[in-house]
């Protein structure tokens, strides 16, 4: 039985009689209350219940969702954290990588300066030493010269040449009688030595 059913025999109960309306009227407000509670409210408690369902559903769903994205903030959170310890790292070790380069590069430059240097040194003693004989062979030269003219100048003077030739022949003659006198007792002397430069002036 549904409501129009039970609406129709309520009009039927209420035609037939006038007196015994009010118990007519509570039989069918009574057929009315039970119909309402067998097949209305069913029906409203399971859609009631489907919709609760729904919105526990619902709620769990968004609690789930809420959870995910608590998860999903953490998540990026930690990402972005060592990230950023990895970019510090990265960041420090190109600074020691930097400093490494810089330093093996100074090292270099500075093996290259000594070298450099030390083949300049080399080179200015070799030189020093080639101008220190070149200039001792010019000097020699110089003194050699000088030396002739000296002696040319003295034979050119008429008196230094005498004074020359005389004290030559003098020391022939000195040497010849110490020869004489020395071989009647032991062997001969020895040649008299050849006159000093000195001593032509």
């Amino acid at each position: 039985m549904n409501v129009t059913d039970a609406a129709t025999m309520n009009d039927v109960i209420l035609a037939s009689g006038g007196a015994k309306g009010p118990i007519i009227e509570l039989v069918g407000f009574a057929l009315i209350l039970i119909v309402l509670a067998r097949w209305i409210v069913p029906l409203a408690r399971k859609q009631m219940g489907a919709q609760q369902e729904r919105i526990a559903k619902q709620l769990a769903d968004s609690e789930l969702a809420g959870q995910k994205l608590a998860e999903a903030q953490t998540s990026y959170d930690n990402a972005v954290t060592e990230a950023r310890a990895e970019a510090e790292k990265l960041k420090a070790d190109a600074r020691e990588q930097n400093k490494a380069i810089v330093a093996e590069a100074a090292a270099a430059a500075q093996a290259r300066a000594d070298d450099i240097t030390a083949r300049a040194a080399e080179a200015l003693e070799a030189e020093r030493v080639s101008a220190v004989r070149s200039l001792q062979a010019e000097i020699a030269t110089l003194a050699v010269e000088l030396a002739e003219q000296q002696v040319l100048a003295a034979l050119q003077n008429d008196a230094v040449q005498r004074r020359v030739t005389d004290r030559f022949l003098a020391e022939l003659e000195g040497g010849s009688v110490a020869s004489s006198n020395g071989s009647l007792n032991e062997p001969a002397a020895a040649a008299p030595a050849a006159p000093s430069q000195g001593g032509l002036f």
